[in-house]
Order: structure tokens, then sequence, then C-alpha cells
């Protein structure tokens, strides 16, 4: 079973899929700007004996668009969703960003977390991010910030994956252009 759905969460439209039956695992992507495909097709799998909640994230994805993201609003927009979709105790899942959702969701309600699961986890102030993300944006080139440019746009009328992006930061990011 796979159901995709937008839902209202607090006036702003969240992108949802719905793959399995079971005990729910809900993923939390990284970024923020990342979104719920990142982790397919790799945890398919799992839909045989788990119900996986992915979701794009406010402003990520398929979501509404958004320019403001705050740990404190993606927590409240987790617990909504998970009200909404009446699920009791939940297992996270977080990458990345979402690692550190995953925690501080898990700090705010201990009572509803069955399990955590963590990858790419990092643990980072809110001001730490900001630095962080002047860092990367400082040490692109000019040619990836106008190809970043160019797949933002795309991304935002659907014609792009984040992919793309990925394609582009991990150089940056990820290694180095003259790693072997």
């Amino acid at each position: 079973m796979t159901l995709e759905n937008f839902i209202d969460l607090n006036g702003q439209r969240v992108y949802t899929k719905i793959i399995g039956d079971g005990e729910p695992i809900v993923f939390l992507h990284g970024g923020p700007g990342s979104e719920h495909g990142f982790f397919l097709p790799h945890v398919l799998p799992m839909a045989q004996g788990f119900k996986l909640v992915l979701y794009d994230q406010r402003g990520c994805g398929k979501s509404e668009r958004s320019d403001q993201y705050s740990m404190e609003e993606e927590v409240e927009t987790l617990e909504l969703l998970r009200t909404e979709l009446g699920l009791d105790k939940i297992s996270l899942f977080g990458e990345s960003w979402g690692s550190m959702l995953a925690l501080l969701y898990a700090t705010r309600h201990p009572e509803l977390i069955n399990k955590i699961f963590l990858t790419a986890a990092i643990g980072i102030t809110s001001e730490g991010f900001k630095k962080f993300k002047g860092n990367l944006f400082r040490r692109l080139s000019l040619r990836d910030k106008f190809r970043l440019f160019r797949v933002d746009r795309a991304l935002r009328k659907g014609n792009k994956n984040f992919e793309s992006v990925l394609h582009i930061l991990d150089p940056y990011y990820v290694f180095g252009r003259d790693a072997d």
C-alpha cells in the first residue's frame, strides 16, 4: 500500500508518502532543503514489515515553499503529523539535519518514541548551522553558484530532483574534487 497526500499542518501544506503496514517509522530527511526521495528506493524493503512515513519538511521537496526553517517549527510539524496520522508511539529515522530533529523531538516527547535511528548524525547549534551554510556558500565557485541557482529554479518548477543539488554540493560538502 502506498498513499501520497498533502496534509495541512498549522497552515502549511506538507507532502506525505506512506508505504506499507505495521509499526510506524517516520523518516526525517537532511537539509534543511532535502526531501523524502533521499531515502528511496533504499528503505522500500522495510515496507514488508513496517509502515514507512516519509514526508517533505516545511518548504522542502513537494511541500509548500517556506523561507523560514527552525528546529522548533519542524518538531512542532512532526508532532502535528504524528497526531494527524493517528500514530501512537513512533520510531524516528533521522539523517543529518533530520538526526537533530529526531533528538530534539525525543527530548520533548520521550513518551511517544519507540526507537531512534540516526545516520550522518550531527550536533550543531542554530548559530553553527548558519555559519556552516555561509562557509559552504563562500567555498562554491562562481560557476557552481550559478549552477545551484539554475537547479533551484528548476526544482521549484518540478523539473529537477534534489540529486541535482547534491551533484553540485557534494564536492564541497562530502568530498574534495582532488580526492581519489
